[in-house]
């Protein structure tokens, strides 16, 4: 699989990519997994919270796709893991 598209529903820097449906975790998990590239989609209402169940790790995701900034204090990280961090307008 050439890229994985993901919707989410909690994306935290240190608890990485999360959703409310375990089920859902494992089949996202597993797209990642087995994708050349994957892009998580996350508005700004998932920017900072964790939910029940762990998808995957932030430095197991190449592009975050928002309607807003990364926050500030998350660049190092983002940087350090070469996540990219698109805004859509």
């Amino acid at each position: 699989m050439d890229k994985a598209f993901l919707s989410v529903d909690g994306l935290l820097i240190h608890k990485g990519i999360t959703c409310y449906d375990p089920e859902r975790a494992v089949l996202a998990k597993r797209f990642i997994e087995n994708a050349n590239e994957s892009i998580i989609l996350a508005d700004h209402s998932k920017i900072g919270i964790s939910t029940l169940s762990k998808v995957a790790e932030l430095k197991e995701i190449d592009i975050v796709i928002s309607d807003t900034k990364a926050p500030a204090d998350w660049s190092k990280e983002l940087q350090a893991h070469n996540v990219t961090w698109l805004v859509a307008e």
